[in-house]
């Protein structure tokens, strides 16, 4: 989101640019770099996380997990003991049941799309 939102913040500088004596020709907006910029920017952050993680002797268990007691956690059928557990659970976007959704889509919907649409409606 950060890269969007500064990308946003740049594009609002732009166009009042001449208010503020600069004159400056703006010749295209280029919706694959930006995409390219994000999908670098998300990769290292992950890159930065996983490190820091394993610096840490932070042990990465994947699947589905049930807490069955304060220090016990239940993953894929295998029970884990520890003093501390973290609960990942990411995220993922809610559609909302509204008429019309079927023709929306998502901010990775967005994200995947080739072409920058010449409008966009943000719910």
């Amino acid at each position: 989101k950060k890269v969007m939102y500064n990308t946003a913040l740049h594009a609002e500088f732009l166009h009042d640019h001449k208010g503020y004596g600069f004159d400056v020709d703006i010749k295209a907006f280029d919706w694959r770099r930006i995409k390219k910029s994000r999908d670098d920017y998300i990769k290292r952050l992950n890159g930065i996380y996983e490190s820091n993680l394993e610096k840490s002797q932070v042990e990465k268990i994947e699947g589905h997990g049930i807490l069955t007691s304060d220090k016990t956690v239940e993953v894929n059928g295998q029970k884990y003991e520890a003093d501390h557990i973290l609960i990942a659970t990411g995220g993922r976007p809610i559609v909302p049941n509204i008429p019309g959704a079927e023709y929306g889509i998502t901010s990775d919907g967005f994200f995947e799309l080739e072409d920058l649409p010449k409008k966009v409606v943000v719910v």
